[in-house]
Formats: structure tokens, sequence, C-alpha cells
């Protein structure tokens, strides 16, 4: 799962339930530099992010998924 700084405080739930979880880095208090493995990730959320969020944009551009969908309006 591939997961934005917000959901930070709920890594440990995630992955205790088992899932695997993807997210960019972020440094430390006194961390000034990321090591090679964790700036790999990092660009590596960062491309996928990407994708997702242009797939979103193409899916807006038609007029009724640019608004709020009501339920009333989904088949029961």
């Amino acid at each position: 799962m591939i997961l934005d700084r917000g959901f930070r405080d709920s890594l440990g739930v995630l992955k205790s339930l088992g899932i695997d979880v993807a997210m960019a880095s972020f440094f430390g208090p006194k961390q000034n530099q990321s090591d090679f493995q964790d700036a790999n990730n990092s660009r590596f959320v960062t491309i996928l992010r990407w994708v997702v969020e242009s797939v979103n944009a193409r899916i807006k551009r038609f007029k009724w998924f640019n608004q709020v969908i009501p339920n009333s309006s989904l088949p029961s």
C-alpha cells in the first residue's frame, strides 16, 4: 500500500495487520541526508504516486467524476 506522510502514525497498525507499506522517507531531527536505500525507496514511492495522481486527473476530466457523487445515484 502506498501511503502519504499523513498516515505515518498508522504505520505500526498496518504492518501488524500484515500489510506491506511504502511511504516516502522523511528526515529525523538531526538528519541532513538519507542513506541510499531510503533515497531509492522514496524515489520509487514518488514515481508510483505520480502515476496514480495522473490517472486520477484523467478520471476527473469527466464532468460526472469531477464532483462529489451522492450515494443515492449508485445502484443498490
